[in-house]
């Protein structure tokens, strides 16, 4: 309510109310000279009106850069808070981007890790068969046996490895995306109201 009566009190304060006022100042005294000479008495200027006259003019014309210091200040903490809204906003989403980023990394890693556990269980079993499969342990590294057994395993590592890195290449291509959105959403400068 407050902002409602100074609103009511700042409208008398304008330009327009200053000039309304003194068109009825001025008014009233061509009525005042009028009224003198229709009844051909003569005029004379009060001091006191023309001290009330300045006196209101005074007072409005104060009130008029009151008016418009309130206004200047209104409307600077709208834009402040405007512009506060969109730093947080901002800020916000840049910060959602990097834990988004930073849940990507770790995933990207446990599936790296993966894939060379994967690679490291493929070479122990095509380098030394016989301690994963007790029939293989005496034949001969050329045996058909063995043959078939590492390509079985090299073809199981391969699976695997197109498996992760597919994924990992998804993931690095999100990142991407998400650098690119980060480098979009760039920080006002931190100056708001300033």
């Amino acid at each position: 309510m407050s902002n409602n009566v100074i609103d009511w009190f700042s409208g008398f304060a304008t330009i327009g109310g200053f000039f309304y006022v003194l068109t009825g100042f001025m008014i009233s005294q061509a009525i005042y000279l009028t009224r003198c000479r229709l009844k051909h008495t003569e005029a004379h200027i009060s001091w006191l009106h023309v001290g009330i006259a300045i006196g209101i003019l005074s007072i409005l014309f104060t009130s008029f850069q009151s008016s418009q210091s309130y206004s200047t200040a209104k409307d600077t903490a709208k834009e402040v808070q405007a512009c506060w809204v969109r730093f947080l906003a901002i800020s916000n989403d840049r910060a959602n981007i990097g834990q988004t980023n930073d849940d990507l990394s770790i995933t990207n890693r446990e599936l790296t890790a993966q894939k060379d556990r994967a690679e490291t269980y493929m070479w122990l079993h095509i380098l030394r068969p016989g301690n994963f499969e007790p029939a293989l342990k005496d034949l001969p590294d050329n045996d058909p046996k063995i043959l078939a057994y590492r390509q079985k395993v090299v073809d199981d590592y391969a699976v695997v490895a197109d498996d992760l890195d597919r994924k990992i290449s998804d993931i690095l291509n999100t990142q991407r995306k998400l650098q690119a959105d980060r480098k979009g959403k760039v920080l006002p400068p931190p100056s708001c109201g300033s």
